[in-house]
């Protein structure tokens, strides 16, 4: 039997949300499209969460973050 750990709404991963990566030297983005279990990220990501699908497309937002022009920008 596994221990059960009480975690707020508000940290769990949901789809939609980007994870980007913080830690190293490439900031590399993803999407999460689908989630399947309750998960939370560890400190090695950020977690990007767009409040307004309709107005702001998470899958641009990780497809911009990954482009070489834009990661010369965060480095």
């Amino acid at each position: 039997m596994s221990p059960t750990i009480e975690v707020s709404e508000k940290y769990l991963l949901n789809s939609g949300d980007l994870l980007v990566v913080c830690k190293g030297s490439k900031n590399q983005c993803i999407e999460i499209s689908e989630m399947r279990y309750n998960a939370v990220a560890s400190s090695s990501f950020l977690v990007l969460r767009i409040n307004d699908k309709e107005k702001v497309l998470p899958t641009y937002v990780a497809w911009f973050l990954n482009l070489s022009s834009t990661q010369r920008i965060l480095m």
